[in-house]
């Protein structure tokens, strides 16, 4: 029938509703696990554990993101959540990032 209309009720990959979709979805979920978008830049949150010195940094480009603690402890416990949320990969350390190569000396403590 031509006069029939089909609602979406979720966004699909592709369409120009869908990255924005993708961002409230993932911001969601990185605030109810506890961290907080930075006021300079809302793609780069915070997540401190009970107020401590140690956290997480994540980045977040499109649907890459980028994870950074000293707390290997932390930064675990971080990525299983996002592994039982979102079907993801670890690429393991970081070695490219918006074209720019990354190379860390873990001796020297440089990048």
């Amino acid at each position: 029938d031509p006069n029939l209309v089909c609602k979406l009720n979720r966004s699909l990959y592709g369409l120009k509703q869908a990255p924005r979709a993708w961002n409230e979805v993932l911001d969601n979920k990185l605030k109810d696990f506890g961290f907080v978008p930075t006021t300079s830049d809302p793609c780069v949150y915070v997540y401190r554990k009970d107020c401590r010195k140690e956290m997480v940094i994540l980045v977040v480009y499109v649907d890459d993101l980028v994870i950074a603690s000293a707390c290997d402890k932390m930064m675990s416990n971080v990525k299983g959540f996002l592994e039982k949320s979102f079907r993801m990969t670890d690429l393991g350390q970081l070695k490219f990032c918006l074209g720019m190569e990354i190379n860390r000396d873990r001796t020297q403590r440089v990048l």
